[in-house]
């Protein structure tokens, strides 16, 4: 009969002390947001490092590539030819 309370304790902590965590990460997610706007940050305008990094490496795999893949085997069949 004893257990009951306290696993009741346990359970009770364990879910204050997630409301507390939550309650920390979004007061902490406001004052990020805040911050980024003092700074004129507009997030429907800018563009995020990680969309800046994979749009770069998109364009070296569509356009850089295909160029270089052109010009090589433009050499390799005028080297062909006698």
């Amino acid at each position: 009969m004893t257990d009951i309370p306290e696993k009741e304790t346990v359970e009770q902590r364990e879910a204050r002390v997630r409301e507390a965590d939550l309650r920390m990460r979004e007061s902490s997610r406001q004052t990020r947001q805040q911050s980024l706007f003092a700074k004129g940050f507009d997030p429907r305008t800018e563009v995020s490092a990680d969309t800046r990094h994979i749009v770069k490496h998109l364009w070296f795999i569509f356009v850089l590539l295909p160029f270089v893949l052109g010009i090589v085997a433009a050499i390799l069949i005028a080297l062909e030819k006698p």
